[in-house]
This record gives C-alpha cells, structure tokens and sequence, in this order.
C-alpha cells in the first residue's frame, strides 16, 4: 500500500531523513533518550523509546501496521464483484448473500476509515529488527 511513498524519519520529533520501501538507512545520533517516529502523509507510526549507550547501535524496522488489508481488498472485491455477476447471470439466490456482500463492503471501508483517522499515528508500526545480522 505504501510502496510508492517514501517514510520520513523523525528522531527526537526533527527529521532525520527518508526512508523508501526496502530501504536501509544509517542514523548517527548521540547516546541517551531517543524517540524514534515514522510518518507518510498525515499518517505515522507511535513513538518508540531508545536509550543508547555510548558506542550501542539499535536496529529498527518500519511496516505497515495493515495486518488485515490484503484480506479486506479480496473482501471487498469479491463482495462487489460476486454481487454483479450473479445479479447479471440471472441467478436467484436468499436476500442473507445480498446482506453479506454489504457487510463485507461497509467492514472494508470502515478499517480503512479507523486508519486514516482515529488510528492514523498507528498506521505505521516501528519494531526492533531480530533478523538483522549485525544485530546479534
């Protein structure tokens, strides 16, 4: 969903740089209390919390926080797709599959709407990162 826009990185709420799909970057801070935080758009990621140590390296991945989109997108087109085809093919079928395309349609548009709004700073999810190989 977001391969196309760059994440900007905030430590400490100043911007540190940009961060692309698939991208790594290398942020030089000093030690103590950082609070690290992604943003696209007008969405972003919670704060997370880094106390460094002189000479320490912390290794931080950012995703999507979407769990369930990939799910909702075949929802929804198989509940409008479904829905068009039986009706054009002339198929009777009980009024409880008309109301389960709408559920499925109204359930897509509002985890979209709870994203872009209400829990749009956790759109974005910053995690240590376990697999990175200078991490261990």
């Amino acid at each position: 969903m977001n391969r196309m826009r760059r994440y900007r990185v905030l430590i400490n709420d100043a911007e540190a740089g940009k961060i692309s799909n698939e991208q790594t970057e290398e942020y030089i801070t000093e030690p103590g209390l950082k609070l690290v935080q992604c943003r696209v758009d007008w969405c972003g990621s919670p704060k997370k919390e880094l106390m460094l140590k002189p000479g320490e390296n912390a290794y931080l991945v950012v995703q999507s926080n979407l769990k369930y989109i990939n799910y909702i997108y075949i929802a929804v087109l198989v509940g409008l797709f479904a829905d068009f085809i039986l009706r054009k093919s002339g198929v009777v079928f009980p009024k409880w599959v008309h109301l389960l395309f709408a559920v499925l349609l109204v359930a897509g548009f509002l985890y979209m709407v709870y994203y872009l709004t209400i829990g749009r700073n956790s759109y974005l999810k910053i995690a240590e990162d376990k697999e990175n190989i200078f991490a261990k």
